[in-house]
């Protein structure tokens, strides 16, 4: 049966015991969305190794990481299998239309950070009128077509933690620029310190209007595009070790696959990882056949992808027969 592909589901179960809990500052602060997280998911269902692809900022990823922990996955064809986890955080208490999607603090070098202290949302349409404002128009055609209305707003959290010098760089129709404002002007912060003294600190936004309760795919639909990553410097030289010898990843515990994998393909210098996930395909013999980066952020991807054509698999086997293989696999790179 050559060819087959075996990179079947695995849907989890959960208790109601186990609904990731929220933080108390994303909860004042009404932060709704997704985190995302790459797990291996062990033959019994249970997870282990897991990174956050995707953060959502003020507690959440810690609470997403927690929650995978207690979850517990079908049984799976495979012994491990590595895959993404999507773990949504939404208030259907909050009754307001609006929604905060993201979060991002610039402290300076060395300083803290600024911490949500008061939060107010308007109840019902929370739309600011003006003699010459054409916003509840507006506001109703959003609400007509199902659709939601977005902004991004900036701002400095001065010494005081009072928000100042707003920007609104992107919304999806102008007028909400003003409306984004009129929603934060009064929000209120515990300031960033540095050296025990309270300092400035520019903070992003992503505000989102629509119904009182979304989903999170409709946030995440919402959410207005991410500005492109800036270029990238050309990367230094870089070789990464081959395989230990005698390797068999397939057949390794959940406990041992992330040190196996740094040994065998960790960069041997200091400094932070990154992860390059490729989608591979094993060959009957267990070699790798192919590697296609999924992310392409790293400038390693290259150096990576050629260190994973080395690795070897045990083979997979299917009624007794040899055959092809398709998986993903994280690989450990430089951060930059």
């Amino acid at each position: 049966m050559r060819g087959l592909y075996l990179l079947f589901a695995l849907f989890w179960v959960r208790a109601a015991a186990q609904t990731p809990e929220y933080s108390a500052e994303a909860r004042l602060a009404g932060l709704e969305g997704s985190v995302q997280v790459m797990g291996l998911i062990a033959e019994d269902g249970t997870p282990s190794d897991l990174h956050v692809t995707q953060p959502l900022g003020l507690g959440l990823d810690q609470k997403a990481l927690e929650a995978i922990q207690q979850w517990r996955y079908a049984p799976g064809t495979r012994q491990y299998a590595y895959r993404p986890i999507t773990v949504n955080f939404l208030l259907p208490d909050k009754h307001s239309r609006w929604h905060l999607t993201r979060v991002a603090f610039e402290p300076p070098a060395g300083a803290s950070r600024p911490v949500f202290l008061s939060v107010k949302y308007p109840l019902g349409s929370g739309i600011m009128i003006d003699a010459d404002d054409t916003a509840i128009d507006e506001a109703r055609i959003v609400a007509a077509v199902g659709r939601q209305a977005w902004a991004v707003v900036t701002f400095d959290v001065d010494e005081n933690g009072f928000p100042r010098n707003f920007e609104v760089p992107d919304a999806s129709v102008e007028l909400w620029k003003k409306q984004a404002i009129a929603l934060v002007r009064d929000w209120r912060f515990t300031p960033g310190m540095k050296d025990g003294k309270p300092v400035v600190v520019r903070c992003t936004l992503n505000l989102v209007w629509g119904d009182r309760n979304l989903t999170a795919a409709q946030l995440t639909q919402a959410r207005p595009p991410e500005l492109p990553p800036p270029p990238s410097p050309p990367a230094p030289p870089f070789e990464f070790p081959p395989p230990a010898p005698g390797v068999v990843r397939i057949k390794l515990l959940p406990s041992e696959a992330a040190e196996r994998l740094k040994q065998s393909v960790a960069p041997q210098q200091s400094g932070s990882l990154g992860l390059v996930l490729f989608n591979v395909l094993i060959g009957i013999d267990g070699h790798v056949r192919q590697a296609v980066a999924i992310n392409r952020t790293s400038p390693y991807i290259a150096e990576a992808a050629q260190a994973v054509m080395q690795w070897v698999y045990q083979p997979v086997m299917v009624n007794g027969i040899p055959a092809e293989a398709v998986t993903v696999v994280p690989v450990p790179v430089p951060a930059r």
